[in-house]
Formats: C-alpha cells, sequence, structure tokens
C-alpha cells in the first residue's frame, strides 16, 4: 500500500509540475549557475540509488568555469528524472556516465547509461506526454509517463533543447542543451 500511496502522490505532482510549465505567464528565475557544479550536486543525491544496485558512476567534467543561463530548480528537475531513469533501466553492476562540455553557445549535458536502450518506435514517442516505454517496465517501476514531457518542456523552456541516441540492449545518452550565460550579449553581436 505504501508503494501505491507514493506512486501516486509522485504522479500528482508530476501533473501539478506539467500544468504549472503550460502556464503562458510562467516566470523563470534565471541565473548564472556552474555546469560542474549542477552535474556534481545531482550526481551526489543518486549515489545512494546506484549503490542499491552495484552500479558505478563516473563524472567527466569539462571546462569548470562554464556558467549556464538557467532556472536551478527546474534544471535540477530535468537531470533528476533522466538520471532517475536511467539509474531504472540499468540493469545491476551498470555504470551511469554525467559528462559536461561546450558546444557553439551551449553547455552540454550528457547522461550516458548501459541499461536496456530503445529501438526507433519508442525514442519517436518519448518525449509524448504519458508515453512509456514498455508498459512492464513502467508499471513496476512506478513512471507516470511525464516525466521526459516534462524534461523536454523545461529544455523548451530555456530555450535549449534534450535530445536522445539509443540502441536496444546497449543503452542511452540523453544530451542537454543548455544555454550558456553571456551568449545572449554574444550572440547578437
Amino acid at each position: 500500500i505504501h508503494h501505491r500511496v507514493k506512486n501516486n502522490l509522485q504522479i500528482i505532482d508530476s501533473l501539478l509540475m506539467m500544468s504549472h510549465l503550460d502556464q503562458p505567464d510562467i516566470e523563470l528565475n534565471f541565473m548564472s549557475l556552474s555546469s560542474s557544479d549542477l552535474v556534481r550536486n545531482i550526481y551526489a543525491r543518486f549515489e545512494s540509488s546506484m549503490k542499491e544496485k552495484n552500479m558505478t558512476g563516473e563524472l567527466i567534467l569539462g571546462d569548470e568555469s562554464t556558467q549556464l543561463l538557467g532556472d536551478e530548480f527546474l534544471l535540477n528537475e530535468v537531470l533528476r528524472q533522466v538520471i532517475d531513469n536511467a539509474v531504472r533501466v540499468s540493469h545491476d553492476g551498470g555504470k551511469i556516465v554525467l559528462r559536461t562540455a561546450v558546444r557553439q553557445n551551449f553547455g552540454i549535458i550528457e547522461i550516458v547509461d548501459n541499461g536496456f536502450g530503445m529501438d526507433d518506435t519508442t525514442i519517436a514517442q518519448i518525449f509524448d506526454r504519458f508515453y512509456r516505454a514498455d508498459e512492464a517496465r513502467a508499471t513496476n517501476s512506478g513512471g507516470s509517463g511525464l516525466g521526459l514531457s516534462i524534461s523536454k518542456k523545461i529544455m523548451d523552456l530555456h530555450n535549449g533543447r534534450i535530445e536522445v541516441e539509443s540502441l536496444r540492449g546497449k543503452g542511452s545518452l540523453f544530451r542537454l542543451w543548455v544555454p550558456l550565460a553571456g551568449a545572449e550579449k554574444t550572440s547578437k553581436s
């Protein structure tokens, strides 16, 4: 019963978050954020979940001075959703890698897992609301089918994007493109 109540509360939270993000007058709290600190902090939050599954993690941090322009709470939500999915779909003893880099006027954050992976049909639908990649796994793991949809909406609100590359049976790579702090000034010059 406790598990079902917790699952229902998570679904309600997800629905409330999506409703909030859909508001036309939503105000985001944009600030300059350290890409490395953002990734280090979220990684620390998932270390115990990874240890429970005998998983290893690796941080590969690019330029430590990289500053992103974003809403810290919402970017943490995207990272939480993607990493939680990665831990959930990875096999016991699996590995998750978090990488940062800079490309063009964007800070890049990549989350790589060696979990179940997805086929092209799944990839085409993965960001749709209420879509679950594998009904049996999604039901058992408590997924609402909203997490990646919320993540995409948040990235859109940041004028960024979220991409996925995956191979069935090999794992997935999620790539977040977050505008760099100061890029809005340099891109207009």
